[in-house]
């Protein structure tokens, strides 16, 4: 419980050297045949994925693969968020997919995170719609048909619905779940 005490304060601490202490502990754990829990690994993704450190959060999922920790919606959440920061939006989509696709409980709080990585996923989108720096017809032909198909599959998956206005909002009730 320590080591993950630790690396959360070095992931929340916004200082320069955070992620190379944090691989310092990461490689003590091993050194000492310490086996990272799911708390552990997440925080991992968490911070890696803030910093849109597409290369460290693959290289996080291989180690969880290897030491058989099996990912939990919120890994899922993580990945998701942190593909979009990185502006890999074909690797958060697909992470976003395998999140729904598990089939992990589908109480409330799972729901939330699900349509919080889909919102984060549009967010990402927009903003590419909005940018100076992308030209027209990449926004219409790439970003804009794949927001709309994203949105289809959340419909069809009943993530998103209209709610009493007429604007979509997360369902409560998801056939996803």
């Amino acid at each position: 419980v320590q080591v993950n005490q630790v690396l959360n304060a070095w992931a929340r601490s916004g200082l320069p050297e955070a992620g190379d202490r944090m691989d310092t502990i990461m490689a003590m754990m091993g050194q000492n045949n310490m086996r990272p829990a799911i708390h552990t690994f997440n925080t991992l993704l968490r911070y890696h994925g803030g910093k849109g450190n597409a290369d460290k959060l693959e290289a996080i999922v291989d180690k969880m693969e290897m030491d058989g920790v099996k990912l939990d919606m919120i890994s899922y959440s993580q990945l998701v968020y942190g593909y979009a920061m990185a502006r890999e939006m074909e690797k958060a989509e697909m992470w976003l997919q395998r999140m729904v696709n598990e089939g992990l409980p589908g109480d409330l709080e799972h729901l939330r995170l699900i349509g919080e990585s889909l919102q984060i996923v549009m967010i990402k989108y927009r903003d590419a719609m909005d940018s100076d720096r992308v030209p027209e017809d990449v926004k219409q032909t790439y970003y804009l048909d794949k927001a709309k198909r994203l949105f289809e599959w959340a419909k069809a998956k009943q993530i998103v619905d209209k709610g009493r206005l007429g604007k979509y909002k997360v369902c409560r009730h998801s056939r996803a779940l």
